[in-house]
């Protein structure tokens, strides 16, 4: 069976009570940190979408996301699941 392109950027999330980060490996300098893992995660999402934003606007395109199996073979993403972040799957 032919594996499903990814249509979504998929984050990855770490951190602990009072400090959480979350970053997009597909999606260069889009990060955000927020005192919960919620709060992390919607200021993410709102980077991402302002990322997408000025890319469309000054036609650079956006890379294509990565399915989730690609990134857990990605070295970086491997480093930082072994740390204890978690990828985030929705």
């Amino acid at each position: 069976m032919k594996e499903m392109r990814a249509t979504r950027y998929v984050p990855i999330i770490d951190g602990q009570p009072g400090g959480w980060r979350v970053w997009f490996p597909d999606a260069p300098a889009c990060a955000a940190v927020g005192p919960t893992a919620v709060d992390a995660l919607r200021d993410g999402f709102d980077a991402v979408a302002a990322w997408l934003d000025y890319r469309e606007a000054e036609d650079i395109p956006a890379p294509d996301p990565r399915t989730v199996d690609e990134l857990l073979n990605d070295p970086e993403v491997k480093v930082r699941l072994a740390g204890g972040a978690k990828l985030v799957e929705m």
